[in-house]
């Protein structure tokens, strides 16, 4: 069976390229991010690779949208094995 992997901020480049990786390695990856349409972005390249997963939208900072995640990965998994725990907004100065 399938490892399983929660990947926040799938959307954005670094975590599009973890989710993707995983995928790569036979892991199921489940892609949370707030940016819907990235998001389903990355589960398509998730799919493409020969990997299997779901998209939820997902605010890290609303804990309702990581019960409703929460939820739904319980629905379709047995458990979980890895959060990459990517979400956030990034800033140089």
């Amino acid at each position: 069976m399938r490892k399983t992997a929660v990947v926040t901020g799938a959307a954005g480049t670094l975590g599009r390229a973890f989710a993707v990786r995983l995928a790569r390695a036979g892991w199921f990856v489940a892609c949370a991010d707030v940016n819907e349409a990235e998001n389903r972005e990355t589960l398509r390249q998730v799919v493409e690779v020969g990997g299997e997963g779901l998209c939820e939208t997902c605010d890290v900072r609303e804990p309702a949208q990581w019960r409703s995640l929460h939820d739904r990965l319980r629905a379709a998994r047995p458990g979980l094995d890895l959060l990459v725990n990517n979400a956030g907004v990034a800033g140089a100065g």
